[in-house]
């Protein structure tokens, strides 16, 4: 379970939109819109472990862009003490393969942050490698090697050294484990956890496995069409969610001796992106709509259903 530390703010999103112009006329103008992201509100604490979960096409990625400032949004503003500072949060890949340059030495792999942006010496920099290799398990005598020289368990280690090395304030863990066996997952989630405890890490963990997310998440995040649907205490919302769409995520998660939940869910297309509903994202896909969800829906208390206390004390979930 992750740690929490004091309730101060590292990361604040107001409204955060993000839109991306689709097709244009003869003139370049654009002729329509994606919109990946609206009206996001959130707060990352220091010390936390917020897990972010939802469907493909949900935003997920598009925030982790925005908190990282890798993508400026539409709308909205990005604040708080690690906003702005490119040291003060890394990311760490799903696909360590990919994202780690294979004609570099681990070494260098390892320093490449701080190679970009501070002026160090190689025997600073080699140091620093062997110091942040030591943290995630790795043998000071394969530094000289290539990435491809690795497993995929070693080489999401080498990930986590690089993304230690600037020293930031905060984490965003990208599907870190999906790619690895379960007996690597656990020892890779195990690093993280007592990394966190020795340096006060904050995550934001990104990912479609509710069992990882359980495990690791103080508070979770749902989203749904680029918009947080839920949000809350994991230990809250994993076991007594209040937005259909959320019940809708943890009851397609196989359990022995269980149905599944398909029918709180319409047998509907997911809504398009470049066309949004007018009143409840989830309305044409949630089997409890009535005519008074069709108003837009606000994140209140948590959740963003109009009648979610009315059908908990119904009963559902």
């Amino acid at each position: 379970m992750s740690v929490g530390g004091a309730s101060d703010t590292v990361l604040k999103l107001a409204d955060i939109s993000v839109r991306f112009p689709s097709g244009a006329d003869w003139l370049g103008r654009a002729t329509s819109h994606v919109h990946a992201l609206n009206g996001v509100n959130l707060d990352v604490r220091r010390g936390e472990t917020l897990g972010i979960v939802g469907e493909s096409g949900c935003g997920k990625s598009t925030l982790a862009q925005v908190l990282l400032g890798l993508l400026q949004p539409s709308a909205g503003q990005v604040t708080g003490a690690a906003a702005g500072d490119e040291s003060a949060l890394q990311i760490v890949f799903q696909d360590p393969q990919s994202s780690l340059n294979s004609r570099m030495r681990v070494w260098r792999v390892i320093t490449e942050p701080v190679f970009a942006r501070q002026r160090k010496s190689t025997s600073e920099l080699r140091r620093l490698a062997v110091e942040l290799a030591a943290k995630v398990g790795l043998r000071e005598e394969t530094l000289d090697r290539y990435p491809h020289e690795f497993s995929g368990g070693q080489r999401q280690r080498i990930a986590i050294a690089r993304a230690l090395s600037s020293d930031p304030d905060v984490i965003v863990l990208d599907e870190p484990t999906s790619a690895l066996d379960i007996s690597v997952q656990a020892q890779i989630l195990n690093l993280l956890e007592a990394l966190q405890r020795d340096r006060n890490l904050t995550y934001i963990f990104i990912s479609h496995d509710i069992s990882v997310i359980s495990h690791m998440c103080r508070r979770v995040a749902v989203m749904y069409l680029g918009q947080i649907v839920e949000i809350g205490a994991a230990s809250d919302l994993l076991t007594r969610p209040r937005h259909p769409y959320t019940q809708l995520l943890l009851g397609s998660v196989p359990t022995l001796g269980e149905e599944g939940l398909g029918e709180l869910i319409e047998d509907t297309e997911l809504p398009s992106n470049r066309r949004l509903p007018s009143g409840c994202f989830f309305f044409d896909r949630c089997a409890f709509s009535k005519p008074v969800c069709r108003q837009p829906q606000r994140l209140i208390a948590g959740v963003r259903c109009c009648r979610a206390d009315e059908l908990a004390n119904a009963g559902f979930p």
